[in-house]
């Protein structure tokens, strides 16, 4: 009798357990499908709320936060709901329930690392924002676009492990296969470990104007395998990262001034007073333009051919304006060597100082005689 009442009590106890499973399952249902309805304007009232300071100080980024986690947010709280009511739901038919338990797994975890791979971006652009980071804006976007990818590997398989029970087999095999891949890729890694050597690093970046000893030109990309150099004549050239990181870059855009050096050779006829005046010329010159720093006017050396005058200052480090600075200093030292009737140019068939101008002097020709 006891026996048989006690047995009645389980029964009883095992029907309103499950009773309740489904209503709670249920309950958890109704409200995914209400949150999933109104899934734009609760996510958006969920990041209004964690963001708070941000949209009040900077409606700009709050914007671009909202529009990279609206969408994933959106679909994460009721595919959570919708797992949570799955895990609850009473044991009705093994193979359904499995089936059904495994869908709403994958949509979950898929939506987890659809939300984390838009939070990656929101940090770089974040990053990006950040003044005096450590690393560069080439070097962390190459650095997040490994991360991102690296996300939906461990996703992809994730997800895999809920449908295949020997995923252990299938990884082994992947690396087995991938070790040989490496084996016969080697220079590909190698490009590919250049390139990260490359960005971390910050030997240069998209836009900066580099020298090597086999080219020169500007940075284009900064690929995986190669980095792209558009030089002066205007020519694409692909240069393997491996050896770029291996070899002496020098990176011009960093520079804080250039260099402007022009040499000129005074004949020897021409007197030390005219030398010393055409010198003090020239550092008046000089010193009359703002836009240069050090000027630096001296006799450098002395040849067969005359005396060789040398000018030096330092410009901005732009190319092209060094460029445009060095001709406009040419041309005002070519108008000063011409009003004081100094030649710049002598000829190498010129033996004697009654030559001027690279033709004889009569005069002094008759007067030698």
């Amino acid at each position: 009798m006891f026996l048989s009442e006690l047995s009645t009590f389980y029964g009883a106890l095992s029907q309103t357990n499950i009773l309740n499973g489904w209503l709670t399952s249920l309950i958890l249902g109704t409200i995914a499908l209400i949150i999933l309805l109104l899934r734009r304007n609760i996510a958006n009232l969920i990041l209004s709320i964690v963001f708070m300071a941000v949209r009040r100080h900077d409606a700009e980024q709050y914007k671009t936060i909202k529009t990279t986690l609206q969408a994933p947010l959106s679909y994460l709280v009721p595919t959570g709901l919708l797992a949570a009511a799955c895990y609850l739901m009473p044991p009705f038919s093994e193979k359904w329930q499995l089936f059904i338990v495994r869908v709403v797994q994958s949509l979950f975890s898929a939506v987890v690392f659809w939300f984390v791979y838009q939070l990656i971006f929101l940090l770089v652009v974040r990053y990006k924002a950040k003044k005096g980071a450590p690393l560069g804006v080439s070097a962390m976007t190459f650095l997040t676009s490994m991360l991102r990818a690296t996300i939906v590997v461990v996703g992809f398989f994730v997800i895999l492990s809920f449908w295949v029970s020997n995923l252990t087999g299938i990884i082994a095999g992947l690396g087995i296969g991938g070790l040989a891949l490496s084996l016969a890729a080697q220079d590909t890694i190698g490009n590919f470990l250049g390139s990260v050597s490359i960005l971390i690093d910050g030997t240069f970046n998209v836009g900066d104007f580099i020298e090597t000893v086999d080219f020169s030109g500007t940075v284009e990309e900064i690929g995986v395998r190669t980095s792209k150099v558009r030089d002066f004549n205007g020519a694409l050239v692909s240069v393997p990262n491996k050896t770029l990181a291996q070899s002496v870059v020098t990176n011009s855009t960093e520079r804080k001034t250039r260099r402007i050096e022009v040499r000129v050779t005074v004949p020897p006829f021409v007197s030390i007073g005219d030398l010393t005046a055409f010198q003090e010329r020239l550092r008046e010159m000089l010193d009359a333009e703002s836009d240069i720093q050090l000027p630096v006017v001296l006799i450098e050396n002395m040849t067969a051919d005359g005396r060789v005058v040398y000018l030096t200052c330092f410009s901005k480090p732009s190319f092209e304006d060094m460029r445009q600075k060095r001709s406009d200093i040419c041309h005002k030292l070519s108008s000063i060597a011409e009003e004081m009737s100094i030649p710049l140019f002598t000829p190498k068939l010129m033996m004697s100082p009654n030559t001027k101008w690279g033709v004889s002097n009569p005069s002094m020709d008759d007067a030698s005689n």
